[in-house]
């Protein structure tokens, strides 16, 4: 932070305006991030997914999240990153990426989260063995076939170099799955696929109703497009929202208590962006006109003049 040239550098006068700006910040001691959305990790699943004798290498834990993440992300929707036996009442939408491995308390838990009225959205391989990493009997996804209405009847990882073709005209690698629906309807189908194509027609991406709410299934790595379309049908179903219309690369994250709101945007861009700002202030209480002036690689502070959105728990049972 004092760099041997002193006071008289960048770094000192960056780091000193960081600190007079966290001073500002004072009034928002005591805000939280109340996000929408839970994205799982679990790390018995992780160590599961990754012993040896499965049926491709080349799905990794890892990879296969942060894909998800990062699709959420470009959404704009902020999530919680939580492990499956957190409480899943307060969130709108759950996403499992890779849950190849899960407790029965923890798959009776995601059932009951979704006969209550959320929605639950699982990636491939998914609820295949117990917490003993021993194979559920009576097919594939195991602990999800009911909430999923379906049975995946064979598993097809790709070898390298190989994709399977997808309806929406993209191409799925690593990783599809053969899939027979027994109740839930195709959101995305197979169009072809190497060797003949076992998965040709089938489903790639399903919906269930299930209680008052819906169990998703993606039976493939699915590439970013179909990603991202699947998390965003999901969360707009689940009527999990961004917390404010933002250009891509700038990140908007709201904090609030029960009597005030601050929206942070923060500019992950190499140029200024302009960010619609109706109904918010400067900390300092002048208005805006309109909206924000974001510098490339800053954060500005916006203070919500409306009163702060009600618990989660209240807007979704008014839907």
């Amino acid at each position: 932070m004092l760099p041997h040239g002193g006071t008289d550098t960048r770094t000192w006068n960056e780091v000193t305006a960081l600190g007079a700006e966290l001073a500002a910040l004072s009034e928002v001691r005591g805000t939280r991030v109340r996000a929408e959305v839970a994205l799982l990790f679990d790390w018995h699943a992780w160590w599961a997914l990754e012993l040896e004798a499965r049926p491709s290498e080349r799905l990794r834990y890892l990879d296969t999240v942060r894909d998800w993440y990062e699709a959420l992300w470009g959404l704009g929707i902020t999530c919680d990153l939580v492990a499956p036996d957190t409480d899943l009442t307060p969130y709108l939408a759950v996403l499992a990426p890779s849950l190849y491995l899960v407790s029965d308390a923890d798959a009776d838990a995601l059932h009951s989260y979704v006969r209550g009225g959320g929605h639950a959205v699982f990636g491939p391989f998914s609820g295949a063995v117990d917490t003993h990493d021993r194979v559920r009997t009576g097919g594939h996804p195991g602990a999800f076939r009911e909430l999923l209405g379906l049975v995946v009847d064979e598993y097809l990882p790709l070898r390298e170099g190989e994709s399977a073709l997808l309806s929406d005209g993209s191409h799925a690698h690593l990783w599809t799955e053969r899939v027979e629906a027994r109740g839930c309807s195709a959101r995305l189908r197979f169009a072809d696929g190497p060797d003949g194509g076992p998965a040709r027609g089938g489903p790639a991406v399903t919906r269930h109703s299930y209680g008052d709410g819906a169990g998703w299934y993606a039976a493939a790595a699915l590439p970013v497009r179909s990603l991202r379309t699947l998390l965003d049908a999901v969360c707009r179903e689940a009527g999990a929202a961004p917390a404010a219309a933002v250009p891509p690369g700038v990140e908007a994250v709201r904090r609030s208590a029960d009597d005030r709101s601050y929206l942070f945007l923060v500019n992950h861009t190499d140029s200024e962006v302009s960010v619609p700002a109706d109904g918010y202030t400067r900390l300092d209480g002048s208005a805006l006109p309109g909206f924000a002036n974001v510098p490339a690689g800053d954060v500005v502070v916006l203070r919500e003049q409306a009163e702060p959105q009600r618990d989660r728990r209240h807007r979704k049972e008014a839907r």
